[in-house]
């Protein structure tokens, strides 16, 4: 233990592969793993499981090609994307539901880490920013769904306010009177048409 420790004023430096201690050690381990796999040497072992293992990294990390879309996908042009489509209000209730349901399927199907081989994939910080990042894309779609609807119902509030003022304007005279008068028979009309 006294050899362990170490004066305040002594500074830590890193170890070199070629330092005596060090290769005495990788000798001395070197031996115990080929006199237990005598048939082959246990560093191409060893390497082959973690090319084995980085294959199947790689083909779990491409299953997940779908969600990079979204990564990129930028919130501002994605609205404006949409805006450019006309994309109805319907249309855009369905892309904000597909947002949460992916939001939801990705908090299923992502571990917190995956096992593979020698490595431990620690994949929580992918799943949260997937997570964050559909939020982010339906919460802009539900933005501009508000204003989109809130701009349908100014424009009908100002059409059913002029058809209001015109049906409680005064009449001077008669022939006011029978132009109000056919005037108000196409009212029920414009109202159908406004709903």
């Amino acid at each position: 233990m006294k050899k362990l420790l170490y004066k305040p004023d002594d500074k830590l430096e890193s170890v070199v592969n070629s330092e005596p201690q060090i290769s005495n050690w990788k000798k001395k381990n070197r031996y115990r793993c080929c006199s237990q796999f005598p048939d082959r040497l246990h560093h191409s072992v060893f390497i082959s499981g973690i090319n084995r293992a980085i294959i199947v990294s790689v083909a779990y990390a491409r299953s997940y090609n779908e969600t990079l879309k979204a990564f990129k996908e930028d919130q501002i042009n994605y609205v404006k994307k949409l805006a450019r489509a006309k994309a109805t209000c319907d249309q855009l209730k369905d892309i904000i539901e597909m947002h949460y349901s992916e939001k939801e399927r990705l908090l299923d199907v992502i571990p917190l880490y995956i096992d593979i081989g020698p490595f431990r994939l620690i994949t929580e910080g992918v799943r949260t920013a997937a997570v964050r990042k559909h939020e982010q894309l339906a919460d802009a779609v539900l933005d501009h769904f508000y204003d989109k609807l809130r701009q349908k119902m100014e424009t009908l509030n100002d059409q059913f306010l002029v058809l209001l003022d015109r049906v409680e304007q005064t009449t001077g005279n008669i022939e006011d009177m029978l132009e109000k008068k056919v005037w108000c028979r196409t009212v029920p009309n414009k109202i159908e048409r406004l709903e």
